[in-house]
Order: C-alpha cells, then structure tokens, then sequence
C-alpha cells in the first residue's frame, strides 16, 4: 500500500481511517506531528515528479537520498542541504552546479561531521559561490 495525495481515498492513510498522512506516521512512529512532518517534507523533496505516464522522474538530490538510506546522513542534515540546494536551483543555477553543491555539501557534512547549523554556513559560502557561477561558469565552488 502506498499513501500519496495522487491515490486520494485508496491512499494508506484513508485506508487507515486517519485524516493525514502525518497523522499516521506520528501514530505508527510514536514520534511528534512536527517531526513526522518534516520526515514527509523531505521524502516529498527527494522524490520524482510524477510523470504523465505515472512513472516518476529522476530524483532531484540522489546523492542526499543515496546517504540517508545507508543510514550516514542524519534527516536534519539532509533536510539542510536539500533546502539549500533548492534555493540554488530556485536561484537559476545550472542542475551541475546544483549537482556539485549537493555532492560537496554531503561529502563535507559527513567527512568533518558538521551539524545542520554548520552545513548552512558552508552552504551559504556555496550558494555565493554558485550565484557567481551563474555569470561565469568555469569558476570551481568552494568550502570555508
């Protein structure tokens, strides 16, 4: 069974007789409606769009997704950077360079054992960096 808005009542949640899909997951977790919020947020960020065809795309932060299944990369931490790569693309950034963020902020993250505070102020060196880019492409992103 799967609980996305596009199954409408045969949707998990329905089924289950539960108002929302984060009411069903604060009750099957045990955890808080806030926390189980943000957990769906991110899993909506990190999934597909939904095709024409009902297929789904190709995820837009696979390397954040990668990392958060193996269990490495916290769901705060990978919140953190799936939002600060958002606002690059949002931005009008290049996918290669929102790519080479996303790819330079897990590494990052997870090398030096940064916090989500942390990976927000290496981001924001990053999106500098990457806004930069926007009107010359071949200048490299960095981290301080």
């Amino acid at each position: 069974m799967q609980s996305r808005s596009e199954l409408g009542d045969e949707g998990l949640n329905r089924s289950q007789n539960f108002t929302s899909p984060v009411a069903l997951v604060a009750k099957v977790a045990g955890a808080s409606a806030r926390a189980c919020k943000a957990r769906l947020e991110l899993g909506r960020k990190l999934r597909g769009a939904v095709l024409l065809g009902g297929g789904e795309g190709l995820a837009p932060f696979p390397v954040v997704a990668r990392v958060l299944d193996q269990g490495v990369l916290g769901v705060e931490a990978a919140t953190t950077i799936v939002n600060q790569c958002g606002v690059l693309a949002d931005r009008g950034c290049s996918p290669d360079v929102v790519a080479l963020a996303e790819e330079t902020l897990v590494d990052q993250t997870i090398s030096c054992r940064l916090t989500a505070y942390v990976t927000v102020k290496a981001a924001s060196h990053l999106r500098e960096d990457a806004e930069s880019s926007v009107s010359s492409p071949r200048r490299r992103l960095r981290v301080a």
